[in-house]
């Protein structure tokens, strides 16, 4: 009987270890979340969004996107950073608290590649953090478990003259 016991706990943990997708706990944005992974703690939607073509910003890449404008696909707002990553937004839609449809703030980019952000107004002031990620001319600001925050071009210049 020990013996059967110990072999059906062979087989588990082989299983276990062969499998390259598990599920783990992980902190992202300050907040715990739950996420599957594809092995090396690689994301699984990283693994699926290359397959779709899709490419991650480096640090480099992403520092190097300053003094332009980014047009939401769905234009419901503009946003213009200046050559020092200071922000300004300007909302097709959504009217602050203040009864404006403009924000001030500025961006950051972490050493691991992420492009944070920070509003006086958008989401009450609390900084944000994902990734971006670009297919075709085309930007995806990514947040948590492959969610797109956004979905934007990007232009030279303060088009917009914000």
């Amino acid at each position: 009987m020990v013996f059967k016991t110990l072999s059906y706990m062979a087989v588990t943990m082989t299983m276990l270890a062969i499998v390259t997708a598990y599920l783990v706990y992980h902190q992202a944005d300050d907040h715990l979340s739950v996420g599957w992974y594809a092995g090396d703690d690689q994301p699984m939607y990283d693994v699926m969004m290359r397959k779709d073509g899709f490419r991650p910003l480096s640090a480099v890449e992403l520092r190097e996107l300053l003094d332009v404008t980014l047009y939401d696909a769905n234009h419901e707002w503009v946003i213009y950073y200046d050559a020092k990553g200071n922000g300004r937004f300007l909302s097709r839609r959504l009217r602050f608290s203040d009864g404006s449809y403009t924000d001030t703030g500025f961006r950051v980019i972490t050493e691991d590649g992420r492009y944070c952000t920070k509003w006086k107004q958008l989401r009450d002031g609390r900084r944000r953090c994902g990734r971006v990620w670009k297919k075709g001319e085309l930007y995806y600001g990514m947040l948590r478990q492959g969610y797109i925050g956004s979905k934007y071009t990007v232009r030279r210049g303060n088009v917009e003259d914000l």
